[in-house]
């Protein structure tokens, strides 16, 4: 699901913005990872698997899905407050 991409302070902004806007500004941000961070990103968020089921699925180990997962929530988040800050600020 889409909140488990948000910080729970600030998903109240879902309120400013169509759902589906949202999703779009959501895809668009995470088609810019690479693809191996991509895979990890959207099995972790969107699938809720864990980082066991990730790096047997993927052919990596729980550490490289782990750091995958950081470094693409961390990209994410950067484009996400940029882009919203740019809406609201």
């Amino acid at each position: 699901s889409l909140q488990h991409s948000w910080p729970e302070s600030s998903f109240s902004l879902q309120e400013e913005l169509d759902g589906k806007e949202l999703q779009v500004i959501l895809e668009s941000i995470i088609a810019q990872l690479p693809p191996q961070q991509q895979a990890v990103y959207r099995r972790s968020k969107f699938e809720d698997q864990s980082y066991q089921e990730i790096a047997d699925e993927e052919g990596l180990s729980k550490n490289t899905v782990r750091n995958h997962l950081s470094l693409a929530s961390k990209f994410v988040r950067f484009k996400l407050d940029k882009i919203l800050s740019i809406f609201f600020f």
